[in-house]
């Protein structure tokens, strides 16, 4: 994602702002709205009661010292990074920070996909990109704006809404056979 948000500022597009709204958790046969914090019914520690999962999240990250920024560097992780959470999962990592089993089923619950028990190293730096961000956004016009532009850029042949057969990628470039 940071690379096409550099595009996006490149090509200066307009964005159209969204926000997650306010969901619904349903989980254990037990459902609550994510506005009514003190409401949730489920077992989670006092402070998991007080914020938004995505606040709670990235407050546990950051207490077991994983930077939300560095983690959407090209060049994250390094050998360091590696080391400490190589063969974690995300779940492993939050329980050592003190997540409750309810946070890390609701966590589960508010992205619709397993990212606790998913590689942290596979998953932390999509988990930053969509937790971290304070809103979502979307191109106006739609994402093929972002493909335009880029071809008025090319110097070789270029050949748009054709069937791609073949990519070919080198230390050198990119060749794409339609």
């Amino acid at each position: 994602m940071p690379l096409v948000l550099s595009l996006i500022r490149r090509y200066q597009l307009p964005l159209l702002t969204i926000n997650d709204g306010s969901p619904r958790y349903l989980f254990d046969g037990l459902s609550a709205d994510a506005y009514q914090l003190l409401a949730w019914p489920w077992a989670l520690n006092a402070h998991e009661r007080r914020s938004t999962v995505p606040s709670i999240l990235g407050h546990y990250l950051v207490a077991e010292g994983i930077d939300l920024n560095a983690v959407l560097d090209p060049q994250w992780p390094d050998a360091a990074t590696i080391a400490k959470y190589d063969n974690l999962t995300l779940a492993q990592i939050l329980r050592q920070a003190g997540a409750s089993e309810a946070f890390l089923r609701m966590l589960q619950a508010h992205a619709g996909c397993p990212y606790g028990t998913s590689s942290a190293l596979g998953v932390l730096s999509s988990v930053a990109y969509q937790f971290n961000a304070k809103a979502y956004f979307r191109i106006k016009g739609g994402n093929d704006r972002i493909a335009r532009p880029m071809a008025k850029e090319f110097k070789g042949n270029l050949v748009l809404n054709a069937p791609v057969v073949a990519i070919d990628q080198s230390a050198s470039g990119v060749s794409v056979t339609v």
